[in-house]
């Protein structure tokens, strides 16, 4: 559902339709007032609250050279903002192509969780589009630990971002040959070394500075770069929840927009960060660091939309017009070099199938006990029966607590091994 302010002309947008989920461009928004459909009766209504928007649907077909990708229609529809969710841009983007797009059913369980999400019931029910995925990961990579408004731990948060990150790299590979810069949507990160500003208020430490500059150009990475002025306006518009780390670390985290301990604002210069640091120790330590000009250094992670970046005919030049921004971080040793999440993916599917049990509820139970939550009956008769089919004699424990334990163990082990 999609707020009232968040969406503009020219932007993306999904939506539950009799057929399944349907994507489109907008192409007029009505605040305080009515919009007629073009070539049929229906008249929508658009308020402040909830606004009216005309858009041009996109759906799948084949170009000149016989590839599958989106492409828009000449089919208008209207609909108000509450029934829209923003997405990344189609421009560009390949369709299925040959590449397995149906979620896992780690994901699957993970979006059955979810309340009033049109994405998820369609997630759900197996189905996601090339879109879907990369709105999936960038939403869950920008909150750290949500998607779909449900709260993931750690570790499913990790493993569901290494799929996505498999299976979006899997449709890049089945888009190659296009334009340079348009397959480039994995997490990178750049950053800036200038002047910041440390200061001390009655609420605390504030820490201001520009995580990017616009046109400025960057040290061979091994192209030039240079950051437009615009870059980052539609992902601050989309209110994801950015936080301020220490070295890119999720585990030291300086701030949150989230907790409004975090302000990001795009200005002439660029990005600009202001952050009331916390009163723990690396709230401390980074603030006198930065007062004594130790660390003089920001970085910020993104990943690029299609058509979010232009390159020069020799390849040599790169100008960032469009980025999603995943965090800034105040550094003391920059690195150009994204790194890559080594959590394993489980095979969960697989071992459902050698079991003979529904990989749903295998998901559903798996997922309880990695967010900490209390399994049914049924739940703890469908893995004793899928170690059972699987595993070999059990060990024998001393009482059913151990007994429980013993199985989540093999279990995992099982799950390791596939």
């Amino acid at each position: 559902m999609a707020e009232p302010d968040e969406l503009s002309v020219t932007d993306f947008v999904t939506w539950n339709n009799s057929g399944g989920m349907a994507s489109g461009q907008i192409t007029r928004i009505e605040r305080d007032g009515s919009i007629d459909v073009p070539d049929s009766d229906f008249t929508i209504n658009g308020s402040e609250d909830n606004p009216a928007a005309l858009i041009r649907v996109w759906r799948e077909s084949e170009n000149e050279d016989g590839e599958m990708e989106w492409n828009p229609t000449d089919v208008l529809v209207g609909h108000r903002f509450a029934t829209l969710t923003l997405i990344a841009s189609l421009r560009g983007l390949p369709t299925k192509g040959g590449v397995d797009l149906e979620p896992p059913a780690h994901i699957k369980a993970i979006a059955r969780r979810a309340v009033g999400v049109d994405a998820a019931v369609m997630v759900a029910a197996g189905n996601m589009t090339p879109a879907m995925w990369v709105d999936a990961r960038d939403t869950l990579a920008a909150s750290g630990d949500t998607v779909w408004g449900v709260r993931l731990v750690a570790s499913v948060a990790a493993r569901f971002l290494e799929t996505a990150d498999k299976v979006i790299a899997r449709i890049e590979k089945s888009n190659e040959g296009r334009a340079k810069g348009e397959t480039l949507s994995k997490m990178e990160t750049r950053f800036s070394a200038g002047q910041f500003e440390i200061r001390e208020e009655s609420d605390g430490m504030v820490f201001e500075g520009y995580a990017a500059v616009f046109d400025s150009p960057s040290e061979p990475l091994p192209f030039i770069e240079r950051i437009a002025p615009g870059a980052f306006i539609r992902s601050l518009k989309s209110r994801n929840d950015v936080k301020i780390l220490w070295n890119h670390d999720t585990g030291s985290i300086l701030g949150s927009t989230r907790a409004g301990t975090l302000s990001l604002v795009e200005d002439s210069r660029g990005l600009k960060v202001s952050a009331h640091l916390p009163n723990t120790s690396a709230g401390r330590d980074a603030a006198e660091l930065l007062r004594r000009g130790d660390v003089d250094s920001m970085s910020f992670g993104f990943s690029v939309p299609r058509g979010g970046d232009d390159w020069n005919s020799e390849g040599t030049e790169r100008t960032l017009r469009e980025v999603r921004l995943h965090e800034v971080s105040i550094v003391a040793f920059p690195a150009y070099s994204a790194t890559a999440g080594t959590t394993m993916v489980r095979g969960l599917d697989k071992v459902a199938l050698r079991a003979e049990v529904d990989a749903d509820l295998l998901a559903d139970a798996m997922l309880k006990i990695e967010q900490g939550e209390d399994i049914t009956a049924d739940d703890r008769e469908l893995l004793a029966q899928v170690i059972a089919k699987l595993s070999p004699e059990d060990e024998v424990a001393t009482n059913e607590y151990d007994m429980l334990e013993l199985k989540r163990k093999k279990l995992a082990l099982l799950l390791m091994g596939v």
